[in-house]
Formats: structure tokens, C-alpha cells, sequence
């Protein structure tokens, strides 16, 4: 956990979505990770994924599995408005404060591996890659 430092949600390379999370909310769903070949590993859909609700008037990206939602994050209009299919996201685990102005600014997100060792060094962040579904898409799978 870095002090200070609160989660966030923002796109990267032209609309890929990253979550920044400072915090132990999804730690136990490390446990479930598959290698997907690079330094970023993945979380099966039917463990857990990410899904858009509306709570009030406000957007919210939520990180659940079919028992439980480990946690959300507020999203603005242009973040709410990419999520309009399946997808993934990729969630990073910094274990340092990241630049995200900066980050944003990467044009290809296969940058992003190459930045964050330059910026913080590889020893200092995780990350896992997770389904975001869609109503549609929850219902295909049979979430709904």
C-alpha cells in the first residue's frame, strides 16, 4: 500500500483501460492467476471480472466474482463511455506512486511493461489482466 495514493482508473494507448490499485483489494484473487506469457497475468472471467453499474447518477467500475464485489472505482464520462463491450483491463499493483499523467501518454500499451520498469523498476509492481463484461456479455456466460 502506497500512503497517499488513491486508486484510480484511466486509459492508455488510445482507450485501453488501466485501474491503478495502492491497496490489498484484490489480493486474494492472485491466487488464481494464469501466465499469459508476458509480465502481466490473467484472471479467468468465471473467477472474477469487471463489470459497469450506475449507483445514483454516477458510473462505477466494480471487481466482483459471482459471491462477492472485492471493490469499485468512480468513472468519469469518457471512461464510462469506452466500456461498450467485452474487453480487458488491466490492473496494476504499484507498490510505489506512478505518474499516471505521464502514463496516459503512452500511444501502445505493450510500452507499458518497459515504462513502469524505467519509472518505479520491475521489483515494484504486479498486475493482472481481467475480463470487463457487459450486460449482454454476463448474460451469455450465464452471470446473470
Amino acid at each position: 500500500m502506497v500512503p497517499g495514493q488513491d486508486n484510480i482508473c484511466l486509459t492508455i494507448g488510445g482507450g485501453d483501460m488501466v485501474v491503478v490499485v495502492y491497496g490489498n483489494e484484490l489480493e486474494e484473487l492472485k491466487d488464481n492467476a494464469v501466465d499469459a506469457g508476458g509480465p502481466f497475468w490473467y484472471i479467468m472471467g468465471t473467477d472474477a471480472w469487471f463489470e459497469k453499474e450506475e449507483r445514483g447518477t454516477h458510473p462505477i467500475l466494480v471487481a466482483r466474482n459471482r459471491e462477492k464485489i472485492f471493490c469499485s472505482f468512480p468513472l468519469d464520462e469518457a471512461l464510462s463511455a469506452n466500456l461498450v463491450q467485452e474487453t480487458g483491463i488491466l490492473v496494476l499493483f504499484p507498490d510505489a506512486a506512478l505518474d499516471t499523467v505521464a502514463m496516459q501518454q503512452l500511444e501502445d500499451p505493450g510500452e507499458l511493461p518497459d515504462w513502469l520498469s524505467a519509472n518505479i523498476g520491475e521489483a515494484h509492481y504486479d498486475g493482472l489482466i481481467f475480463c470487463f463484461y457487459t450486460e449482454q456479455d454476463k448474460a451469455k456466460y450465464h452471470f446473470t
